[in-house]
């Protein structure tokens, strides 16, 4: 009989010795992700196109473009702004759209699509991104750099 509670402390101190483990462990893993479990559990309202319009134009001014035109374009069925940015040869437009990438992600937008092209004889490199909040198109940004000497 004394052998078989004996059995039954030894038992009770190694589980408590293994929940105390998982609560360690638990309270760790929350303590050194408490910044993405508060993103996770609040749902923030989203930015207004205002806020990533602005992005986008302090995005230009550290890419230096040489010409900026806007207009207003058709997308699918809605009426969009449009903006054709061009820059210096000697610039990379890698560089230029991970620039203007960032500023509208940390805006709280979202790039939609980007598309990589270039006119019919190659003299001219391009890439279209699609601005959007929560899924929708707000915006298109169409990055050029001339490719002749």
């Amino acid at each position: 009989m004394s052998s078989r509670r004996q059995a039954k402390t030894v038992g009770s101190i190694a589980l408590g010795a293994i929940l105390v483990g998982l609560i360690a462990a638990a309270s760790s893993y929350v303590y050194y992700n408490r910044a993405e479990l508060k993103r996770f559990f609040s749902n923030p309202p989203p930015p207004d196109s205002a806020t990533v319009g602005r992005a986008v134009e302090e995005a230009y001014a550290r890419i230096k473009p040489t010409k900026v035109t806007s207009s207003t374009g058709i997308v699918a069925g809605k009426a969009i702004p449009q903006d054709r940015v061009q820059i210096p040869k000697d610039s990379s437009l890698l560089r230029a759209n991970a620039e203007i990438s960032e500023a509208v992600e940390k805006a709280g937008g979202e790039i939609a699509y980007g598309i990589e092209s270039s006119d019919e004889k190659g003299r001219k490199v391009a890439v279209t991104l699609g601005v959007a909040i929560r899924k929708n198109l707000i915006r298109e940004i169409k990055i050029e750099r001339s490719t002749k000497k």
